[in-house]
């Protein structure tokens, strides 16, 4: 078998790791590995390179992605597509692995359809937003980098006793931010699952701004809020409480660079592996996953965006921060 492996979308710490898997799994049993250079119009253009095993040693500890990633608006055309498959035929290629998030996986899902190519999807992205698994490839480095960076900023705001108004990534899910708000002990967190959380922060800013002077604040702000926006926050606590010193931090692409964490590497190694050995077994149109400790595939066309927001505990976790306000 001559399997082709891309990435696809925004990168995510962890692809190197399962790019590897991919490729000793595939050696493993004798079959060949080809990468698929930036995605899907990697495909298109018929850019791909042979990925040997010596080429992908100690890839795993490396963050972004070793044959690069890409958003293709061009894979949403039929034509597109098939000059894609006619470059997969050319090289012989009998599956893709496709690593990336929810549109990489309809991508592939359609493409498996009209072509017959048989497609494996593994969920690599830093939102935890893709159902048929319960964490994705580089959910816990994005949420370990913001909680580095937000443990920084703590020491800034408690020297000078300001508010920080901190956004991280995520785009409209709120799991990076719930879960770095609960880990970094601050004092507020706001997402886009939750409606109607500025009208109460603002609230208890107005009940307790007393016992608030000097004291630090941080706030966790998901991107993809739309209640209010970041700037507009800033600017209606500054001016409504003339007497705190509030500042805003954007953390931005930082969250998808750096090696990952010991739990995204050997998520994605297992998965890689899973991936190859799903493929030899005939197993396609599949996302992989885990769910309880559980490898589970779960049909492409059903691994859409995740609508659930963050677990409660984690939302009254960041709560208790308010409660330092009232000392």
């Amino acid at each position: 078998m001559k399997i082709g492996v891309l990435c696809s979308g925004g990168d995510a710490p962890g692809m190197n790791a399962a790019l590897r898997a991919v490729v000793l799994t595939a050696a493993e049993g004798g079959a060949q590995v080809e990468g698929i250079l930036f995605g899907f119009d990697g495909l298109i253009d018929n850019q791909t390179a042979p990925l040997l095993p010596e080429a992908v040693a100690g890839l795993a500890r490396h963050g972004g992605a070793f044959i690069g990633s890409a958003r293709s608006p061009r894979f949403l055309e039929k034509d597109s597509r098939q000059q894609a498959a006619e470059h997969c035929r050319q090289k012989g290629l009998e599956a893709l692995v496709v690593i990336g998030g929810d549109g990489s996986y309809r991508g592939a899902a359609v493409f498996e359809e009209e072509t017959g190519i048989p497609c494996v999807g593994l969920p690599g992205t830093i939102d935890n937003d893709l159902e048929g698994t319960e964490y994705t490839i580089g959910f816990q480095t994005a949420v370990q980098t913001a909680l580095e960076a937000v443990d920084k900023v703590m020491d800034t705001a408690e020297s000078h006793g300001r508010v920080f108004v901190v956004e991280v990534m995520g785009r409209d899910a709120g799991h990076i931010a719930a879960n770095t708000a609960a880990a970094a002990g601050a004092h507020a967190v706001l997402i886009p699952e939750v409606p109607h959380q500025v009208p109460a922060l603002l609230e208890f800013f107005k009940r307790y701004q007393g016992a608030m002077r000097r004291r630090p604040i941080i706030i966790i702000y998901s991107e993809g809020e739309s209640e209010v926006g970041r700037e507009d926050l800033v600017r209606n606590l500054r001016t409504s409480f003339p007497q705190l010193d509030v500042r805003s931090l954007v953390l931005g692409h930082l969250q998808r660079g750096g090696p990952p964490v010991a739990a995204d590497r050997i998520l994605a190694a297992r998965l890689g592996r899973e991936a190859v050995l799903a493929l030899s077994r005939g197993f396609s149109g599949m996302g992989l996953g885990i769910r309880q400790g559980q490898l589970v595939h779960t049909p492409l066309a059903q691994c859409k965006k995740r609508q659930l927001p963050p677990e409660a505990y984690l939302l009254e976790l960041s709560s208790l921060g308010l409660q330092e306000w009232k000392f």
